[in-house]
């Protein structure tokens, strides 16, 4: 039944990088998402007078009043992490974003990552259930399992049409593929090569959970449980493309539960 849904294990490809040398691809990476997305919205706010002083007195105004320029700052970011490890793989010989980012086809048909996607919006809402019953039964740091939603509105402006398109195109497609290019893509190969998949699959899914710090302990948990999962369909299929559809299943549905679910 699995090898029919899923497929044949087809294990990870050989991976160009090593540890070392995946980590700073990363690093460099980010230093060019960093600088360029700087340059690009200072550019577009020197150019437009009108940009500029919304802006201006949108920031004079305190926190959380600066949350669509922020967001785009963000969004430029992760375009260019992408785009920055992209551009990396061509300096390594023998690299390529196809055997450094797995980018190649995990064979599936279509109703195979609907599955997929449906599965993983499904498998994380079932792990923070039980995850928050535990925690509740237990008395370990009982939170409401609304309070990451609850928290992040109180950042957003939902009357700002802005804010919300801004916000989906960083959450549902910049997020997914950058955050899947950097842990489970060149680092999750490069990683097995010393400490072995499920040791390399730990330790990114624990590094990734990290990266959303300031959800609850609960969440946290979920989000590694998750990164397990990820980890686990792209050592199956042999390809980034199942966990980074998955993941943006996972954002879509988080996206849209932040906006109905408001008051």
């Amino acid at each position: 039944m699995l090898t029919w849904l899923l497929g044949p294990p087809r294990g990870l490809p050989s991976s160009p990088w090593g540890p070392v040398g995946g980590v700073f691809a990363v690093l460099f990476a980010a230093i060019f998402a960093v600088v360029f997305a700087g340059v690009v919205m200072f550019g577009i706010v020197a150019v437009t007078p009108a940009l500029r002083q919304a802006v201006e007195t949108r920031c004079a105004g305190g926190s959380g009043e600066c949350i669509t320029a922020l967001l785009v700052t963000m969004a430029l970011v992760y375009f260019f992490l992408v785009a920055g490890l992209i551009v990396v793989c061509w300096f390594k010989r023998g690299a390529t974003p196809g055997n450094s980012l797995m980018l190649r086809s995990a064979q599936w048909r279509g109703w195979q990552y609907l599955v997929f996607a449906v599965a993983t919006v499904g498998s994380l809402i079932v792990l923070q259930q039980i995850i928050f019953w535990a925690s509740d039964q237990l008395a370990i740091a009982p939170v409401d399992p609304s309070a990451d939603l609850e928290q992040m509105r109180q950042y957003l402006n939902f009357e700002e049409p802005a804010t919300l398109i801004v916000m989906g195109v960083l959450a549902v497609i910049l997020a997914p593929m950058a955050e899947e290019f950097v842990f489970r893509g060149m680092l999750f190969a490069a990683f097995q090569k010393t400490i072995g998949v499920i040791g390399s699959a730990i330790l990114l899914s624990a590094l990734w959970s990290v990266l959303h710090w300031g959800y609850s302990s609960q969440n946290l948990l979920a989000l590694f449980l998750l990164g397990l999962l990820f980890a686990y369909i792209v050592w199956r299929t042999g390809s980034l493309w199942p966990a980074i559809v998955g993941h943006t299943a996972n954002n879509f549905v988080a996206v849209v539960a932040l906006l109905t679910s408001q008051a």
